[in-house]
């Protein structure tokens, strides 16, 4: 099998048909050696029925699998993954929104660089307005300064990649899953292709402000712990603030220019209490964070090639 394009799909009834019609023509080329993996990730309308008859319709390239509720994109990317058996493995919606002959595209420019492991979608221009692209546009910059990671600007789930990339993603079986951040954290050579996101055919996004916010947050803090940091920053801050502030009126206490009340020693009091406390809690955020990091059972390193000339296992 060349090709394995999973395909999530929630509440997507009317875009079943129209989406394998265009991927079918899309990957024309490839003679049918290819299969398209749908997972119904718990759809409230006619998705799970509308599949069942695409299955009929070509049993050879399309599978099905339908979860027992709505578990997430995430979920059913990760479920998807876990049914691919192609050298290449494709991400994309159903809705129409990302053509299926982009994702010819990505395949065929991976066939002919072998340099590269993966293509990854972004879009060159957002048809969003200008809070929405405003919001997306801060969430990249603050990801890619709390993490460290190489975040493609503007990027999306849309993407074709090998099979090494696939068993590295597998590798990592955390339950919160950020695709965007593992995809970065795994690393490999990434081309990134420019694309135009087409209006949707049929229904409505699923995706409101609220969502995005709570996706934003679950990629930052499944992929930073730098957030924790904070108290221990800000009670170093609250400290040196204190002690300095009690220095500057104890001197002019000395000089006689103020006159300092008990109230007001016991209050500068408060504020180095507070800093203290603040230190510890950030001390005590620091070593979670390493708990978590080691919880998530993420591989030390990845291989993506190895040479020796010895028959010997390491």
């Amino acid at each position: 099998m060349l090709l394995s394009c999973v395909i999530p799909c929630y509440d997507e009834a009317e875009n079943i048909l129209p989406f394998f019609q265009a991927a079918e023509q899309a990957l024309l080329p490839w003679k049918q050696e290819y299969e398209l993996i749908f997972v119904d990730d718990g759809s409230r309308d006619n998705t799970l029925k509308e599949l069942e008859k695409l299955y009929q319709m070509a049993p050879d390239r399309v599978r099905v699998v339908s979860f027992s509720r709505n578990f997430g994109k995430e979920a059913a990317i990760y479920a998807g993954l876990h049914h691919c058996v192609g050298d290449y493995v494709a991400l994309i919606d159903a809705d129409l929104q990302q053509r299926p002959d982009y994702m010819a595209q990505m395949l065929r420019f991976l066939e002919q660089h072998s340099e590269y492991d993966e293509v990854v979608a972004y879009q060159e221009r957002r048809n969003e307005g200008r809070m929405l692209t405003f919001c997306k546009t801060m969430f990249y910059k603050v990801i890619r300064r709390l993490t460290d990671l190489p975040f493609t600007p503007d990027a999306s789930d849309f993407r074709v990649f090998r099979r090494n990339v696939l068993d590295a993603i597998l590798a990592l079986s955390e339950r919160g899953r950020f695709s965007k951040g593992i995809f970065a954290w795994i690393g490999f050579p990434t081309y990134s292709m420019p694309y135009q996101v087409e209006a949707r055919v049929n229904g409505a996004s699923k995706w409101n402000l609220g969502k995005l916010f709570s996706y934003a947050m679950e990629g930052i803090s499944s992929f930073s712990t730098k957030l924790l940091l904070i108290p221990l920053l800000l009670g170093f801050f609250l400290t040196g603030a204190a002690i300095l502030l009690a220095l500057v009126l104890k001197v002019l206490a000395v000089v006689g220019i103020l006159h300092v009340t008990s109230v007001g020693w016991l209050a500068l009091l408060l504020l180095l209490l507070a800093g203290f406390q603040l230190q510890g809690m950030g001390l005590v955020g620091f070593y979670m964070g390493k708990l978590f990091q080691e919880s998530k059972g993420r591989p030390v390193y990845i291989e993506r090639l190895v040479l020796t000339d010895s028959d010997e296992k390491p």
